[in-house]
């Protein structure tokens, strides 16, 4: 028995040939490679030696539907959170991805030509740059909190906030014990942290926390 309750795929709408045309070209060798190497050469900017798993990825995405969107994905990585997405049955059109490390955005554009990429950093990027008309209705993150400055994890949630529904949600793993927010900075942007489960069978065990205003 898995250790988290993933709400069913049946039923839903998926992008079959999309989803396959974009799996078949990632290799979890491949990916696991890349991490190791980027990891190598920038160990401040890659969080962690490997991509994340699909179990995690499917537990994140757990609570987006397929006719929802856009959703913004910051730190998609090699495309494990794009991939889950697309299972969930969300169109690629309705996807917007930013992602610092210039080799994943390479290897991302590639393997989702249909995705709207940016190669940017999360807490100064201009989001208007995607075009859409409404607000993101989800933002899904990659990103390694625990290993970044207070005042970074601050202004890359100000920065997703400004173009984020009311009502809509940021949702963050994390290798830790806790929400990797600070404290300090969840009080002093108006959120709220909800644990929604965890994942054992990823390396390492990860957390997933969806973090929301506090109405």
């Amino acid at each position: 028995m898995l250790p988290y309750r993933i709400p069913s795929l049946r039923n839903r709408r998926l992008a079959k040939a999309s989803i396959a045309k974009h799996l078949k070209g990632t290799d979890r060798r491949a990916d696991l490679q890349a991490f190791l190497g980027q990891w190598a050469r920038r160990p401040l900017h890659v969080a962690s030696i490997t991509p994340s798993s699909r179990r995690l990825a499917d537990l994140v995405t757990s609570e987006i539907q397929g006719d929802l969107g856009p959703v913004l994905v910051l730190g998609p990585g090699t495309g494990v959170f794009p991939n889950a997405l697309l299972r969930r049955g969300l169109a690629p059109e309705r996807m917007a991805l930013v992602e610092l490390n210039p080799h994943f955005f390479e290897l991302l554009s590639k393997r989702f030509p249909d995705i709207h990429i940016i190669n940017d950093n999360a807490a100064t990027a201009d989001l208007n740059t995607f075009g859409f008309e409404d607000r993101f209705k989800a933002v899904i993150s990659g990103l390694g909190f625990l290993s970044m400055k207070r005042h970074v994890v601050r202004d890359i949630l100000k920065n997703c906030l400004e173009h984020l529904d009311d009502d809509a949600a940021l949702y963050q793993f994390t290798y830790g014990l806790r929400c990797p927010v600070p404290p300090d900075v969840m009080a002093e942007l108006g959120l709220r942290a909800q644990k929604i489960g965890w994942v054992a069978m990823n390396m390492p065990p990860a957390r997933v926390y969806k973090i929301s205003r506090a109405h």
